[in-house]
């Protein structure tokens, strides 16, 4: 009965360390997704802060009658609107392409290659 109960206690001791690394694991990947949960919207509450100018408050160009330069400084904000929705869409896709390889990476490293 001796070399059972060794036996046993080992077969006990693997499933335990087994439990513990799956356990650490789990918890390394939950805290490895909240933080970047935070740094995207970090990113998010960053990039939105940026707006385009108002129209009005734009310096009115000179040798230009009222209409025109009214005309000549909208289309200078829906020329910025159309660039910062761009840069905006481009820091998402670079964002969501880095967090992608970041959490590949940890779940590698917790878990192992696959």
């Amino acid at each position: 009965m001796g070399t059972v109960a060794i036996i046993v206690d080992i077969l006990i001791g693997l499933v335990a360390v087994v439990a513990a690394l799956h356990f650490g694991a789990t918890i390394y990947a939950k805290g490895m997704i909240a933080g970047m949960k935070k740094e995207a919207s970090g990113w998010m509450n960053a990039i939105t802060k940026i707006t385009p100018p108002n129209w009005q408050s734009l310096p009115s160009p000179s040798g230009l009658d009222p209409e025109r330069s009214k005309e000549a400084r909208k289309l200078y904000v829906d020329t910025y609107k159309t660039a910062l929705d761009s840069i905006k869409k481009e820091v998402a896709i670079n964002r969501i392409d880095a967090l992608t390889e970041e959490f590949l990476k940890g779940i590698e490293e917790s878990v192992g290659p696959s």
